[in-house]
């Protein structure tokens, strides 16, 4: 039942006839918890990836491919994720998972319906270090913010500077990075256009023209 929720988790318990879980305050404790511990192991691997690459590269100047997906299509999805890869070494360097949606949040109007109240005041400031809701704007944007974030923290997080992109296409996300100036004004990034993605649309286009 994990990613279910603990409504689910009730659910199944009782049609197995089992003893009821843990309540919704448990349970989120016990996320939070594995969350925590997930996260610094993930970013223990990820900063040995950076590593590895600058060791390849020789230099703390590196190429990584960026890229987003979405839970859903049509840009509709309240979750998204992105990720960047060192070039050389194909190991991920980096991974955000924007969300427009907090399920705490959802459980908590119902539970602290007066905001008011201190147990509300109480329980908002603890849940607010790990609130899944981190994107504000529309789903599209989700990768283009990603980004921006990856390359923002690129030096203080992961001692290398991205200044060779490996895009998908995208023109906006690469030109909303570049426009950020994450290294300073004085600093440029290459775009190096993905030979996969430049291969898809030559055969759509050759197959457009012949049709």
């Amino acid at each position: 039942m994990i990613g279910k929720g603990a409504k689910s988790l009730q659910k199944f318990s009782s049609y197995m006839a089992l003893p009821a879980p843990v309540s919704q305050k448990s349970y989120d404790k016990i996320n939070d918890k594995i969350l925590r511990a997930t996260t610094i192991v993930a970013n223990s691997c990820m900063k040995k990836a950076a590593e590895e690459e600058e060791l390849l590269t020789g230099s703390l100047d590196i190429m990584v491919s960026g890229d987003g997906t979405w839970k859903t299509r049509d840009h509709s999805s309240v979750v998204g994720v992105c990720t960047v890869i060192g070039a050389e070494s194909g190991k991920v360097i980096d991974i955000d998972v924007m969300s427009s949606y907090c399920k705490s949040c959802e459980v908590s109007k119902k539970l602290y319906a007066d905001k008011s109240k201190s147990s509300y005041q109480q329980w908002q400031p603890h849940h607010a270090m790990s609130c899944q809701k981190n994107h504000f704007g529309s789903s599209s944007k989700m990768e283009v913010e990603g980004m921006k974030n990856f390359f923002r923290r690129s030096v203080a997080e992961r001692g290398v500077r991205y200044l060779s992109y490996i895009g998908d296409g995208d023109a906006s996300t690469f030109k909303d990075v570049c426009e950020d100036k994450p290294y300073g004004i004085n600093t440029t990034i290459e775009k190096v256009e993905c030979v996969g993605h430049v291969q898809k649309r030559m055969v759509l286009r050759s197959i457009n023209t012949t049709s």
